[in-house]
């Protein structure tokens, strides 16, 4: 089989597995420190007094405003939107941390990031049942896989580098399959023969993978 079949398959499990993991993780710890603020915050008016840009479009953003005693009070601002310097905002800010304000998010920026976070929570399962698939099949392949030889009806550049071949070939019993194989090493072209290994399922199809030669 190729090699980094069995890599690729324990990759995927893992990053499917972290992403169902974390991102429900992140979601409460979000949560939870924004229901803090909102529960035990005091609405401060505040202005931007630096803002310092930073990779992928973040930005670092310190802002002051005035406490119960007249004190002017230098803050970091949690904004969750863009923002620019000499811009006044209304912020909470909690006695245990003063110096740093949440500036809370609209319906619309909520309403958005839960359909962000739902749907890479489901890609999680997605990536996650993709490699475990995976796994199986190369389990397969190892222990009952059969050899044969394919022959490439159709291909499809994918990539610079990769092609996705269309492959048909016969089984031990004269069975006729087709499948789907990935070329990495060399352009294919129809006709050729690729040598590959087999096994059939117990609902009859056939799972396949090229032999590395």
């Amino acid at each position: 089989m190729q090699k980094g079949n069995g890599v690729r398959a324990l990759m995927l499990s893992l990053i499917g597995l972290a992403m169902i993991i974390f991102i429900p993780w992140l979601c409460v710890k979000s949560v939870s420190s924004a229901m803090n603020y909102l529960r035990n915050g005091t609405e401060v008016q505040c202005r931007v007094v630096s803002v310092e840009e930073h990779k992928k479009g973040k930005q670092l953003v310190h802002a002051v405003y005035t406490d119960d005693t007249g004190e002017e009070i230098l803050a970091e601002a949690t904004m969750n939107r863009r923002t620019s310097k000499g811009e006044s905002f209304t912020a909470l800010v909690t006695d245990s941390y003063p110096e740093k304000v949440y500036c809370p998010p609209s319906n619309s920026l909520i309403a958005v990031s839960a359909v962000i976070m739902t749907a890479l929570w489901i890609s999680g399962f997605v990536v996650f049942f993709m490699g475990h698939h995976d796994s199986i099949v190369n389990r397969m392949l190892t222990k009952n896989g059969k050899p044969a030889l394919a022959e490439v009806v159709s291909v499809k550049q994918i990539d610079q580098f990769a092609y996705e071949c269309k492959m048909r070939y016969n089984d031990s019993r004269g069975g006729e399959h087709t499948g789907k194989f990935f070329v990495k090493k060399s352009r294919p072209v129809i006709g050729d023969k690729f040598h590959i290994v087999y096994c059939l399922k117990k609902n009859g199809k056939a799972v396949a993978d090229i032999i590395e030669i």
